[in-house]
Protein backbone atom coordinates (compact mmCIF):
# COMPACT_ATOMS: atom_id res chain seq x y z
CA UNK A 1 0.00 0.00 0.00
CA UNK A 2 3.17 2.26 0.90
CA UNK A 3 4.68 1.63 -2.35
CA UNK A 4 1.97 2.56 -4.49
CA UNK A 5 1.39 5.91 -2.37
CA UNK A 6 4.32 7.21 -2.64
CA UNK A 7 5.75 8.89 -5.66
CA UNK A 8 9.66 8.47 -4.99
CA UNK A 9 10.83 5.74 -2.50
CA UNK A 10 14.58 6.35 -1.05
CA UNK A 11 15.94 2.89 -0.39
CA UNK A 12 17.97 2.19 2.37
CA UNK A 13 21.03 -0.17 2.23
CA UNK A 14 23.47 -0.51 4.40
CA UNK A 15 26.85 -0.25 2.97
CA UNK A 16 28.47 -3.47 5.80
CA UNK A 17 25.68 -5.76 5.06
CA UNK A 18 24.20 -5.25 1.30
CA UNK A 19 20.66 -6.33 1.05
CA UNK A 20 18.35 -8.13 3.12
CA UNK A 21 15.18 -10.45 2.39
CA UNK A 22 13.39 -7.02 3.38
CA UNK A 23 15.04 -4.69 1.21
CA UNK A 24 14.22 -7.59 -2.03
CA UNK A 25 10.70 -7.25 -0.81
CA UNK A 26 10.96 -3.18 -0.92
CA UNK A 27 12.74 -3.30 -4.29
CA UNK A 28 9.78 -6.01 -5.89
CA UNK A 29 7.12 -3.55 -4.25
CA UNK A 30 8.63 -0.44 -5.83
CA UNK A 31 8.96 -2.09 -9.28
CA UNK A 32 5.29 -3.61 -9.39
CA UNK A 33 4.05 -0.30 -8.17
CA UNK A 34 6.28 1.58 -10.83
CA UNK A 35 7.60 3.91 -8.57
CA UNK A 36 11.36 5.57 -8.87
CA UNK A 37 13.61 4.16 -6.58
CA UNK A 38 16.64 6.67 -4.91
CA UNK A 39 19.23 3.93 -3.59
CA UNK A 40 20.99 5.41 0.25
CA UNK A 41 23.69 3.34 0.84
CA UNK A 42 24.30 3.90 4.37
CA UNK A 43 26.97 3.32 7.27
CA UNK A 44 29.72 4.83 4.93
CA UNK A 45 31.85 5.27 7.79
CA UNK A 46 31.93 2.18 8.90
CA UNK A 47 34.66 -0.12 8.65
CA UNK A 48 33.47 -3.23 6.53
CA UNK A 49 31.68 -1.09 3.78
CA UNK A 50 31.63 -2.19 0.53
CA UNK A 51 29.99 -0.18 -1.77
CA UNK A 52 30.45 -1.99 -5.13
CA UNK A 53 28.82 -5.41 -2.99
CA UNK A 54 26.27 -3.06 -2.48
CA UNK A 55 25.66 -2.11 -6.23
CA UNK A 56 26.30 -5.70 -7.68
CA UNK A 57 23.60 -7.00 -5.70
CA UNK A 58 21.19 -3.95 -6.57
CA UNK A 59 22.08 -4.56 -10.09
CA UNK A 60 21.11 -8.62 -9.57
CA UNK A 61 17.90 -6.93 -8.39
CA UNK A 62 17.28 -4.70 -11.93
CA UNK A 63 18.23 -1.62 -10.31
CA UNK A 64 21.66 -0.69 -12.33
CA UNK A 65 23.69 2.02 -10.53
CA UNK A 66 24.17 5.55 -12.71
CA UNK A 67 28.12 4.95 -12.71
CA UNK A 68 27.21 1.35 -13.94
CA UNK A 69 25.35 2.59 -17.40
CA UNK A 70 21.92 2.34 -15.31
CA UNK A 71 19.16 4.97 -14.24
CA UNK A 72 19.27 4.07 -10.47
CA UNK A 73 20.69 7.03 -8.31
CA UNK A 74 22.98 5.59 -5.93
CA UNK A 75 23.76 8.07 -2.72
CA UNK A 76 26.68 7.13 -0.46
CA UNK A 77 25.93 8.66 3.10
CA UNK A 78 25.83 8.34 6.94
CA UNK A 79 23.02 8.81 9.14
CA UNK A 80 25.43 9.26 12.02
CA UNK A 81 28.11 11.89 10.36
CA UNK A 82 25.79 12.99 7.98
CA UNK A 83 27.88 12.80 5.10
CA UNK A 84 26.02 12.97 1.54
CA UNK A 85 22.59 13.27 3.12
CA UNK A 86 22.55 16.96 1.65
CA UNK A 87 23.57 15.01 -1.87
CA UNK A 88 20.52 12.59 -1.05
CA UNK A 89 17.98 15.36 -1.16
CA UNK A 90 19.06 17.51 -3.95
CA UNK A 91 18.48 13.95 -5.56
CA UNK A 92 15.24 13.61 -4.62
CA UNK A 93 14.24 16.94 -5.40
CA UNK A 94 16.03 16.12 -8.56
CA UNK A 95 14.00 13.10 -9.40
CA UNK A 96 10.64 14.83 -8.97
CA UNK A 97 11.75 17.34 -11.34
CA UNK A 98 11.96 14.82 -13.77
CA UNK A 99 9.36 13.36 -13.07
CA UNK A 100 7.43 16.33 -12.89
CA UNK A 101 5.97 15.55 -9.45
CA UNK A 102 2.79 17.90 -9.28
CA UNK A 103 -0.25 18.01 -7.88
CA UNK A 104 -3.16 20.98 -7.61
CA UNK A 105 -3.42 22.43 -4.55
CA UNK A 106 -6.91 24.61 -6.03
CA UNK A 107 -9.12 21.93 -5.63
CA UNK A 108 -11.71 20.06 -2.80
CA UNK A 109 -9.19 17.40 -1.18
CA UNK A 110 -8.51 14.48 -1.85
CA UNK A 111 -5.99 11.91 0.22
CA UNK A 112 -5.28 8.78 1.36
CA UNK A 113 -5.64 7.06 5.31
CA UNK A 114 -2.45 5.45 6.16
CA UNK A 115 -3.65 4.55 9.63
CA UNK A 116 -6.94 5.42 11.94
CA UNK A 117 -8.01 4.52 15.84
CA UNK A 118 -10.56 5.18 17.78
CA UNK A 119 -9.29 7.03 21.17
CA UNK A 120 -11.13 7.47 24.11
CA UNK A 121 -10.85 10.86 24.40
CA UNK A 122 -10.96 12.25 20.96
CA UNK A 123 -12.93 9.92 19.24
CA UNK A 124 -11.74 8.39 15.79
CA UNK A 125 -8.16 9.64 14.91
CA UNK A 126 -7.33 9.24 11.05
CA UNK A 127 -3.43 9.30 9.83
CA UNK A 128 -3.96 10.86 6.17
CA UNK A 129 -1.55 11.60 3.56
CA UNK A 130 -3.24 14.81 0.92
CA UNK A 131 -2.80 13.49 -2.55
CA UNK A 132 -4.53 16.47 -4.46
CA UNK A 133 -5.87 19.91 -3.60
CA UNK A 134 -6.55 21.23 0.24
CA UNK A 135 -7.86 20.10 2.97
CA UNK A 136 -9.22 22.19 6.13
CA UNK A 137 -10.40 21.99 9.80
CA UNK A 138 -14.14 21.92 9.10
CA UNK A 139 -14.72 20.66 6.07
CA UNK A 140 -16.83 17.70 5.65
CA UNK A 141 -15.60 14.18 4.05
CA UNK A 142 -16.07 11.26 2.88
CA UNK A 143 -14.25 7.78 3.44
CA UNK A 144 -15.67 4.73 2.48
CA UNK A 145 -18.41 3.76 5.60
CA UNK A 146 -17.00 6.75 7.79
CA UNK A 147 -17.92 10.62 7.31
CA UNK A 148 -18.52 13.67 9.49
CA UNK A 149 -16.69 16.97 9.61
CA UNK A 150 -12.95 17.62 10.81
CA UNK A 151 -12.80 18.95 14.14
CA UNK A 152 -9.04 19.05 14.44
CA UNK A 153 -6.19 18.80 11.84
CA UNK A 154 -2.48 18.42 13.45
CA UNK A 155 0.73 18.12 11.41
CA UNK A 156 3.49 15.53 11.95
CA UNK A 157 5.22 17.41 14.53
CA UNK A 158 1.95 17.45 16.64
CA UNK A 159 1.00 21.31 16.21
CA UNK A 160 -2.78 22.58 14.98
CA UNK A 161 -3.18 23.34 11.73
CA UNK A 162 -6.04 24.88 9.69
CA UNK A 163 -5.42 23.56 6.09
CA UNK A 164 -2.71 20.77 4.69
CA UNK A 165 -2.00 20.62 1.03
CA UNK A 166 -0.43 17.82 -1.64
CA UNK A 167 2.30 15.63 -0.07
CA UNK A 168 1.35 16.80 3.50
CA UNK A 169 0.84 14.21 6.45
CA UNK A 170 -1.76 15.19 8.63
CA UNK A 171 -3.65 13.86 11.74
CA UNK A 172 -7.17 14.42 12.32
CA UNK A 173 -10.86 13.47 14.27
CA UNK A 174 -14.05 14.15 13.32
CA UNK A 175 -14.59 10.95 11.85
CA UNK A 176 -17.98 8.87 12.72
CA UNK A 177 -16.54 5.52 12.29
CA UNK A 178 -13.02 4.35 12.11
CA UNK A 179 -11.66 3.34 8.57
CA UNK A 180 -9.61 1.27 7.02
CA UNK A 181 -6.47 1.64 6.11
CA UNK A 182 -5.51 2.53 2.85
CA UNK A 183 -8.99 3.98 1.96
CA UNK A 184 -9.73 7.25 -0.63
CA UNK A 185 -10.82 10.49 1.90
CA UNK A 186 -12.64 13.32 0.27
CA UNK A 187 -13.90 16.68 1.16
CA UNK A 188 -17.36 17.26 -0.26
CA UNK A 189 -18.84 20.71 -0.22
CA UNK A 190 -21.60 20.04 2.33
CA UNK A 191 -21.81 17.29 5.08
CA UNK A 192 -25.25 16.04 4.13
CA UNK A 193 -23.47 15.39 0.05
CA UNK A 194 -21.24 13.25 2.29
CA UNK A 195 -23.50 11.17 4.14
CA UNK A 196 -25.44 10.55 0.98
CA UNK A 197 -21.89 9.13 -0.49
CA UNK A 198 -21.63 7.46 2.57
CA UNK A 199 -25.15 5.40 2.58
CA UNK A 200 -24.43 4.54 -1.25
CA UNK A 201 -20.88 3.33 -0.02
CA UNK A 202 -22.60 1.19 2.81
CA UNK A 203 -25.51 -0.08 0.45
CA UNK A 204 -23.27 -1.23 -2.11
CA UNK A 205 -20.92 -3.17 0.27
CA UNK A 206 -23.70 -4.65 1.95
CA UNK A 207 -24.37 -6.90 -1.47
CA UNK A 208 -20.36 -6.76 -2.51
CA UNK A 209 -17.44 -7.93 -0.60
CA UNK A 210 -15.15 -5.08 -0.01
CA UNK A 211 -11.46 -5.43 0.43
CA UNK A 212 -11.37 -9.07 -0.13
CA UNK A 213 -9.20 -8.80 -3.10
CA UNK A 214 -11.78 -9.42 -5.55
CA UNK A 215 -9.34 -7.94 -8.46
CA UNK A 216 -7.23 -11.51 -7.51
CA UNK A 217 -10.15 -13.68 -7.66
CA UNK A 218 -9.60 -16.53 -10.82
CA UNK A 219 -12.68 -15.43 -12.13
CA UNK A 220 -11.57 -11.76 -12.49
CA UNK A 221 -8.47 -13.12 -13.90
CA UNK A 222 -10.53 -15.04 -16.62
CA UNK A 223 -12.54 -12.44 -17.43
CA UNK A 224 -9.48 -10.26 -18.18
CA UNK A 225 -7.81 -13.04 -20.19
CA UNK A 226 -10.70 -13.41 -22.22
CA UNK A 227 -11.36 -9.48 -22.76
CA UNK A 228 -7.23 -9.44 -23.69
CA UNK A 229 -6.70 -6.90 -21.02
CA UNK A 230 -4.95 -9.35 -18.93
CA UNK A 231 -1.37 -8.90 -20.08
CA UNK A 232 0.71 -10.43 -17.41
CA UNK A 233 0.18 -13.61 -15.18
CA UNK A 234 1.40 -11.97 -12.18
CA UNK A 235 3.01 -14.29 -9.35
CA UNK A 236 3.87 -14.24 -6.06
CA UNK A 237 6.15 -17.01 -5.28
CA UNK A 238 7.31 -18.95 -1.40
CA UNK A 239 9.45 -21.97 -1.49
CA UNK A 240 11.20 -24.23 1.24
CA UNK A 241 14.87 -23.72 0.03
CA UNK A 242 17.02 -22.07 -2.76
CA UNK A 243 17.01 -25.05 -5.06
CA UNK A 244 13.24 -25.71 -5.33
CA UNK A 245 12.62 -21.37 -5.74
CA UNK A 246 14.97 -21.27 -8.84
CA UNK A 247 13.24 -24.13 -10.37
CA UNK A 248 10.52 -23.19 -10.09
CA UNK A 249 10.89 -19.60 -11.12
CA UNK A 250 12.49 -21.26 -14.34
CA UNK A 251 9.93 -23.54 -15.09
CA UNK A 252 7.11 -20.95 -14.39
CA UNK A 253 8.74 -18.66 -16.65
CA UNK A 254 9.30 -20.84 -19.33
CA UNK A 255 5.07 -21.22 -19.66
CA UNK A 256 3.77 -19.87 -22.85
CA UNK A 257 0.20 -18.93 -23.77
CA UNK A 258 -0.58 -16.46 -26.50
CA UNK A 259 -1.64 -12.97 -24.89
CA UNK A 260 -0.02 -13.93 -21.68
CA UNK A 261 3.51 -13.62 -19.79
CA UNK A 262 4.02 -15.08 -16.56
CA UNK A 263 5.70 -12.40 -14.38
CA UNK A 264 6.87 -13.24 -11.09
CA UNK A 265 6.41 -9.91 -8.82
CA UNK A 266 7.80 -11.51 -6.02
CA UNK A 267 9.96 -14.48 -4.86
CA UNK A 268 11.42 -15.85 -1.51
CA UNK A 269 12.15 -18.23 0.91
CA UNK A 270 9.94 -19.37 4.28
CA UNK A 271 6.33 -19.51 5.30
CA UNK A 272 3.71 -17.44 3.40
CA UNK A 273 3.31 -14.41 5.60
CA UNK A 274 0.59 -11.76 5.69
CA UNK A 275 2.85 -9.23 3.58
CA UNK A 276 2.79 -11.78 1.16
CA UNK A 277 -0.99 -12.12 1.05
CA UNK A 278 -1.75 -8.35 0.75
CA UNK A 279 1.01 -7.60 -1.65
CA UNK A 280 -0.72 -10.62 -3.90
CA UNK A 281 -4.01 -8.78 -3.28
CA UNK A 282 -3.09 -5.29 -4.30
CA UNK A 283 -1.55 -6.87 -7.09
CA UNK A 284 -3.90 -9.14 -8.43
CA UNK A 285 -1.01 -11.74 -8.62
CA UNK A 286 -1.42 -15.44 -7.66
CA UNK A 287 -0.29 -16.51 -4.53
CA UNK A 288 1.82 -19.64 -4.90
CA UNK A 289 3.40 -21.69 -1.88
CA UNK A 290 5.34 -24.50 -2.93
CA UNK A 291 5.91 -26.96 0.55
CA UNK A 292 5.47 -24.41 2.54
CA UNK A 293 2.99 -23.32 5.55
CA UNK A 294 0.92 -20.18 5.68
CA UNK A 295 1.80 -18.37 9.10
CA UNK A 296 -1.07 -17.52 11.37
CA UNK A 297 -1.32 -13.57 11.04
CA UNK A 298 -2.09 -14.11 7.47
CA UNK A 299 -4.05 -17.53 7.11
CA UNK A 300 -7.29 -14.91 8.25
CA UNK A 301 -6.25 -12.53 6.38
CA UNK A 302 -6.11 -15.32 3.37
CA UNK A 303 -9.06 -17.15 3.99
CA UNK A 304 -11.20 -13.78 4.14
CA UNK A 305 -10.36 -12.90 0.41
CA UNK A 306 -10.71 -14.07 -3.12
CA UNK A 307 -6.81 -14.38 -4.10
CA UNK A 308 -6.22 -17.60 -5.80
CA UNK A 309 -3.47 -19.31 -3.69
CA UNK A 310 -1.94 -22.51 -4.91
CA UNK A 311 -0.25 -24.61 -2.59
CA UNK A 312 1.49 -28.17 -3.39
CA UNK A 313 4.82 -30.05 -2.71
CA UNK A 314 5.40 -31.45 -5.97
CA UNK A 315 6.33 -29.01 -8.32
CA UNK A 316 4.90 -30.08 -11.75
CA UNK A 317 1.64 -29.89 -9.89
CA UNK A 318 2.01 -26.02 -9.17
CA UNK A 319 3.13 -25.89 -13.31
CA UNK A 320 0.57 -27.53 -14.52
CA UNK A 321 -2.42 -25.30 -12.62
CA UNK A 322 -0.66 -21.65 -13.41
CA UNK A 323 0.00 -23.15 -17.25
CA UNK A 324 -4.02 -23.80 -17.29
CA UNK A 325 -4.85 -20.31 -15.81
CA UNK A 326 -2.61 -18.81 -18.28
CA UNK A 327 -3.70 -20.22 -21.30
CA UNK A 328 -7.41 -20.22 -20.16
CA UNK A 329 -8.19 -23.72 -19.82
CA UNK A 330 -9.28 -23.95 -16.14
CA UNK A 331 -12.54 -24.46 -15.15
CA UNK A 332 -13.63 -21.49 -12.65
CA UNK A 333 -16.66 -23.37 -11.40
CA UNK A 334 -14.81 -26.63 -10.49
CA UNK A 335 -11.35 -27.35 -9.22
CA UNK A 336 -10.08 -30.59 -9.36
CA UNK A 337 -8.89 -31.75 -5.64
CA UNK A 338 -6.04 -34.11 -5.09
CA UNK A 339 -7.67 -36.52 -2.73
CA UNK A 340 -4.96 -39.79 -2.40
CA UNK A 341 -1.76 -41.11 -4.04
CA UNK A 342 -0.80 -44.66 -4.24
CA UNK A 343 1.61 -46.82 -6.06
CA UNK A 344 1.05 -49.68 -8.42
CA UNK A 345 2.15 -53.34 -7.56
CA UNK A 346 0.82 -55.51 -10.02
CA UNK A 347 -1.41 -55.39 -13.19
CA UNK A 348 -3.85 -58.47 -13.53
CA UNK A 349 -5.17 -57.49 -16.68
CA UNK A 350 -4.52 -54.81 -19.99
CA UNK A 351 -7.76 -54.57 -22.37
CA UNK A 352 -7.73 -52.27 -25.03
CA UNK A 353 -8.96 -49.14 -22.91
CA UNK A 354 -9.29 -51.19 -19.74
CA UNK A 355 -6.69 -52.35 -17.02
CA UNK A 356 -7.21 -53.79 -13.84
CA UNK A 357 -4.48 -52.95 -11.54
CA UNK A 358 -3.03 -53.84 -8.02
CA UNK A 359 -2.05 -50.91 -5.65
CA UNK A 360 -1.16 -49.57 -2.84
CA UNK A 361 -2.74 -46.19 -1.09
CA UNK A 362 0.17 -44.45 0.37
CA UNK A 363 -1.55 -40.85 1.01
CA UNK A 364 -5.49 -39.92 1.87
CA UNK A 365 -7.45 -41.83 0.04
CA UNK A 366 -9.25 -43.69 -3.44
CA UNK A 367 -12.72 -42.88 -4.41
CA UNK A 368 -14.81 -45.05 -7.31
CA UNK A 369 -15.12 -42.24 -9.86
CA UNK A 370 -12.09 -40.16 -9.12
CA UNK A 371 -10.50 -38.81 -11.51
CA UNK A 372 -6.44 -40.69 -12.39
CA UNK A 373 -3.41 -38.99 -12.91
CA UNK A 374 -0.25 -41.70 -14.00
CA UNK A 375 3.19 -40.13 -12.72
CA UNK A 376 6.56 -41.54 -14.14
CA UNK A 377 10.27 -40.46 -13.85
CA UNK A 378 8.34 -37.39 -12.48
CA UNK A 379 6.42 -36.65 -15.47
CA UNK A 380 2.46 -37.30 -16.30
CA UNK A 381 2.27 -39.97 -18.28
CA UNK A 382 -1.40 -40.14 -19.00
CA UNK A 383 -4.33 -40.18 -17.09
CA UNK A 384 -8.09 -41.49 -16.64
CA UNK A 385 -11.01 -42.66 -14.47
CA UNK A 386 -11.80 -45.20 -11.69
CA UNK A 387 -14.32 -47.38 -12.62
CA UNK A 388 -14.57 -49.66 -10.34
CA UNK A 389 -13.07 -50.59 -6.85
CA UNK A 390 -12.30 -53.18 -4.97
CA UNK A 391 -10.85 -54.30 -1.37
CA UNK A 392 -9.84 -58.07 -1.37
CA UNK A 393 -13.12 -59.68 -2.79
CA UNK A 394 -15.44 -56.75 -2.27
CA UNK A 395 -16.75 -53.94 -4.16
CA UNK A 396 -16.13 -50.38 -2.18
CA UNK A 397 -16.53 -47.04 -3.01
CA UNK A 398 -13.35 -45.88 -0.59
CA UNK A 399 -10.30 -47.08 0.57
CA UNK A 400 -8.11 -45.34 2.74
CA UNK A 401 -4.25 -45.06 3.55
CA UNK A 402 -2.50 -47.87 4.36
CA UNK A 403 -4.57 -50.29 2.67
CA UNK A 404 -4.21 -52.68 -0.20
CA UNK A 405 -6.59 -52.98 -3.08
CA UNK A 406 -7.78 -53.41 -7.35
CA UNK A 407 -8.94 -50.73 -9.55
CA UNK A 408 -10.38 -50.92 -13.12
CA UNK A 409 -9.06 -48.10 -14.45
CA UNK A 410 -10.55 -46.30 -18.12
CA UNK A 411 -7.72 -44.62 -20.12
CA UNK A 412 -5.69 -44.39 -22.90
CA UNK A 413 -2.43 -45.15 -21.28
CA UNK A 414 -1.18 -48.05 -19.42
CA UNK A 415 -0.10 -48.09 -16.24
CA UNK A 416 3.16 -49.65 -15.65
CA UNK A 417 4.44 -51.16 -12.19
CA UNK A 418 5.81 -49.09 -9.63
CA UNK A 419 4.03 -46.25 -11.48
CA UNK A 420 3.19 -43.29 -8.72
CA UNK A 421 -0.98 -43.17 -9.30
CA UNK A 422 -2.67 -39.43 -8.52
CA UNK A 423 -6.28 -39.71 -7.56
CA UNK A 424 -8.43 -36.25 -7.99
CA UNK A 425 -12.43 -35.95 -7.40
CA UNK A 426 -14.23 -32.44 -8.95
CA UNK A 427 -16.00 -30.29 -6.27
CA UNK A 428 -17.64 -26.69 -6.58
CA UNK A 429 -14.91 -23.73 -5.76
CA UNK A 430 -15.55 -21.74 -2.94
Amino acid sequence: RGARLTDIIILVVAADEGLKPQTIESINLAKEAGVPVVVAINKIDKPGADLEMVKRALADHELIPEDWGGETICVPCSAKTGVGIDTLLDMVLLVADLKQLKANPDRLGVGTVIESHLDPGQGVIANILVNAGTFNRGDAVFCGSACGKIRTMKDSAGKNVSEATPSMPVQITGLDEVPEGGQTIQVFPTLEAAREKTQAFKLASSSKSVNKFEQASLMNLMGRLKTGTLQHLKIVLKADSNGSLEALKSSLQKITAKDVAVKIIHSGIGAVNESDVLMAGTSAALLIAFNVPVVSNATDTLSKSKIEFITDKVIYRIIEKVESIATGMIDIKYDQVLVGEGKALKIFYTGEKMQIVGLSVVSGNIQKGAQLKIIRNDRVAGSGKVENLKEGVYEVNQVEEGKECGIQYKGESRVEVGDALEFYMTVERK
